[in-house]
């Protein structure tokens, strides 16, 4: 039966989702459609996921949700990784409707691996089922409608997105099209609560769900408004209420995530939307395990847009205007307006001219939470269901009037579609579950609660943390490692300190594991080389922190008691050498801590500021703020940030902070603030100040200097510093060139905006240096060599900086 080419009319609810033959035919070709096209997977759901990374992170998330909803649901976000972060689940996506999905598989079971395939296998039934239902309705056509659910639901970009469950649970956006659209029409009251629903489940499943979503829904409203006049009242606002229920559910359960961003700016920056963004060349694209094009169209294994030669033509048919479609240049904007949002901040359509700007760089400016996305690609998939949609319009023209005709055309377009498709074998890896997992785990779950950490640690493996993560569901014991869509830069430079003293027992080491309250430590002996283990063990059977606990023919577990030496903050405040008159003005809060590791910081008390502006001795503005300090402190000085209206006259200022009613010490030249007229960043760093503590040095010494940066702009490549020490003739006497990193971890590019980067430098001084009076030089480097500018301690841009003078003398 095709849709009337008439007048809009509306089917009901009933007429939607009624149980008849054919409804429940097309359930059943979903789910046989899903089996097959995920083959083998789909029959080793029990102990098999694609692969060992994204996966079992996600088969963790899944895990923990349902734990936690049983055990403690006020507590749903504070998980057992990134120790010792409070909200440390909203690193990630919570999928909480897909954890409650999963649920009851997972507590029949106890396996996370079934409960996470089931979860994945669900969405594609119903990926492609519902949207069945939505082109059903559009157009009238069973065949079409099929062929749209089957190019939804097994779509190329989602069969290379297997490991990525968030990016393919998107089986409620078909029905929240739906039921928005209907409540809008519809006298009755069931589809603004369908709606509420779906859209709550939704925007659960996925943060980039709940985005792409909302805009789909938007654009939607827009259309509708603009199209038909005078829309009923009533059901406005029903659709209005049921909407304000839904938004504040989601908002309810998102509060975790806007903590955390604000506490530690968790973002991504335009440069990283840039690089996933997508290209023309990505339209054309296909899975690297797509059989049908792999020599024909170019592969992209992160972002293969391209829908399908079928899915194209039969969408041409379909947009032909001698077909009326229910709300037919609605969809066709659908397709149109996420394919510009899918290409991101902006396109550069020639190499020497400037981008172009595009409407995502507004979203990413301005709406809630699009900062915290990092692949705008990824939105093309609402431009993608509304292109199935405009297909089986397509479908419907071709096998008009013929019922005969029609079904022939019909099985024939999906045959060639599931061939067009077909990525079989699906690649998968076998995951330890139940009586195959090692016995050490079962061991941890009887003990009492403290945090653990395994040894060794794979450095850049990401498989290093993912599978103690999903180990983790079988004792929940707590760790400070862990892997998210965020990774806190703290636990990077835990790695490291850990990596680098793992090899043997010492007080560092002891203390550092202390400081993460580390009870039990797990010694992996299988991955480790036999004289490596064997200087492991003997140095720590040589510490009498140690104690073994547990031994068997694979694992040991070292536990470990007391507590980290104190570690009493210093405090007090940098603040750059100029200001826009009247305009924001940032200085920092700078917080240091004696150890050479990161620790724990135990003062999360709330702080009053109090930022006092002086013209001579007198008071022109104070302002008052409260802070609170980091959660884990870096070896390195802390900057918060704080953010001043800087006096309107033009002229020379003193600032005072005051912390408590404790007036902090200036790190840089009493904190003297040039205002002038409106100041715009020059350069993409600004070295805000350089910290010798001792300038006058022996021949044979180093020079020791701290370093005070922050990102000014978005960058695009990484810089390296360049120090010189000259003479007074300008003969250099010794330089080096080094990244500024920290623990090699901290390169420019991964800067946050606004950020105080404190970088220690040691220059080595010849013995046979002449005593007498010498400069110190700074170069910033770009990654050719060359010397870039950057703004100076003094507010000036330059390509150099020539500290004040550094005394040497002979021995």
């Amino acid at each position: 039966m095709f849709y009337n080419r008439g007048a809009m009319k509306f089917h009901s609810l009933g007429d939607v989702i009624e149980r008849d033959a054919l409804k429940v035919a097309a359930l059943l070709f979903f789910i046989a459609a899903t089996l097959v096209m995920l083959f083998p997977l789909s029959a080793q759901s029990v102990d098999h996921v694609p692969d060992l990374e994204d996966p079992l992170e996600n088969a963790w998330v899944l895990a923990w949700d349902a734990h936690q909803l049983l055990n403690d649901p006020l507590a749903l976000y504070d998980a057992n990784i990134f120790y010792p972060y409070a909200n440390s689940l909203a690193f990630s996506e919570s999928q909480l409707a897909s954890a409650v999905a999963g649920m009851p598989i997972y507590l029949l079971s106890n396996n996370p691996i079934l409960a996470y395939n089931f979860v994945y296998l669900l969405s594609f039934v119903l990926c492609g089922f519902n949207t069945f239902l939505l082109a059903y309705d559009v157009t009238r056509n069973h065949w079409g409608a099929l062929l749209a659910g089957f190019a939804f639901a097994f779509w190329p970009y989602r069969m290379e997105h297997l490991s990525h469950i968030n990016l393919v649970t998107l089986q409620w956006l078909p029905l929240v099209l739906l039921s928005f659209r209907g409540a809008l029409v519809s006298p009755r009251g069931a589809m603004p609560i369908l709606f509420a629903l779906t859209f709550t489940l939704q925007a659960l499943s996925s943060w980039y769900a709940a985005l792409m979503t909302s805009f789909g829904v938007g654009l939607y409203a827009l259309y509708f408004f603009t199209a038909h006049r005078r829309p009923d009242r009533v059901r406005v606002a029903r659709l209005a209420l049921a909407a304000a229920v839904s938004l504040a559910v989601v908002i309810t359960i998102a509060i975790p995530y806007f903590q955390l961003s604000g506490e530690l700016n968790l973002a991504r920056s335009p440069r990283d939307t840039e690089m996933f963004s997508a290209t023309p060349l990505n339209f054309i694209s296909v899975a690297h395990n797509n059989n049908f094009y792999q020599n024909i169209l170019p592969h992209d294994t992160a972002e293969p847009l391209f829908p399908g030669a079928l899915v194209l033509g039969l969408a041409v048919v379909g947009a032909l205007p001698s077909l009326k479609i229910r709300d037919g240049r609605f969809w066709l904007l659908l397709i149109f307006a996420f394919a510009i949002l899918a290409l991101g901040p902006s396109l550069r359509y020639a190499p020497d001219q400037p981008p172009l700007p595009l409407p995502y760089r507004v979203l990413y400016d301005y709406f809630p939470g699009v900062k915290g996305t990092r692949a705008p690609a990824r939105f093309f998939a609402v431009g993608m269901l509304g292109l199935t949609i405009v297909a089986a319009a397509g479908v419907a023209r071709l096998g008009e009037k013929r019922a005969t005709k029609s079904n022939l055309i019909g099985a024939a377009a999906l045959l060639v579609l599931a061939f067009e498709y077909n990525g079989l074998p699906i690649k998968s890896t076998t995951v330890a579950t139940g009586a195959q997992v090692p016995r050490v785990y079962a061991w941890l779950a009887q003990q009492p609660s403290g945090n653990f950490i395994e040894f060794p640690l794979e450095r850049g493996g990401v498989v290093a943390f993912t599978r103690p993560m999903y180990y983790s569901t079988y004792h929940w014991h707590k760790t400070p490692l862990g892997y998210a869509s965020f990774v806190p830069q703290t636990m990077l430079d835990l790695v490291n300190a850990l990596d680098n003293d793992s090899d043997s027992a010492n007080a560092r080491l002891v203390n550092l594991l202390r400081e993460f309250r580390i009870v039990y430590l797990l010694l992996h002996r299988r991955p480790i080389a036999p004289e490596q283990l064997a200087d492991i063990e003997s140095n720590l059977r040589q510490d009498s922190a140690f104690h073994l606990a547990y031994d068997d023919d694979i694992d040991r577990v070292y536990t470990l008691q007391g507590n980290a030496p104190p570690h009493p903050l210093s405090l007090a405040f940098l603040a750059p050498s100029t200001a826009p008159s009247g305009g924001v003005y940032q200085p920092f809060v700078v917080v240091q801590q004696p150890r050479h590791y990161p620790i724990v910081n135990d003062d999360l008390r709330p702080h009053n500021v109090s930022a006092i502006w002086r013209n001579g001795t007198v008071e022109i503005a104070r302002q008052q703020f409260q802070i609170k300090l980091p959660r884990v402190l870096r070896d390195r000085a802390e900057g918060i940030p704080l953010t001043l209206r800087a006096p309107d006259e033009q002229g020379s200022y003193q600032l005072e902070l005051r912390l408590d009613a404790v007036q902090l010490e200036p790190i840089n030249q009493k904190a003297q603030v040039r205002v002038e007229r409106q100041l715009l960043a020059t350069a993409p760093l600004e070295l805000i100040s350089v910290k010798i503590p001792n300038p006058r040095i022996v021949a044979g010494d180093q020079l020791l200097a701290t370093f005070f940066w922050r990102k000014t702009m978005e960058i695009d490549r990484n810089y390296e510093v360049r120090l010189a020490l000259v003479d007074q003739s300008g003969r250099v006497l010794t330089q080096v060139t080094e990244h500024p990193l920290l623990l090699y971890t901290y390169p420019t590019l991964t800067w946050q905006n606004n950020e105080l980067v404190a970088l220690d430098y040691t220059l080595p001084v010849p013995h046979d240096a002449s005593s007498g009076e010498y400069h110190l030089v700074i170069q910033l480097i770009d990654p050719r060599g060359t010397p870039t500018s950057f703004i100076s301690p003094d507010g000036k841009t330059g390509a150099e900086y020539n500290t004040g003078a550094i005394v040497i003398s002979a021995h």
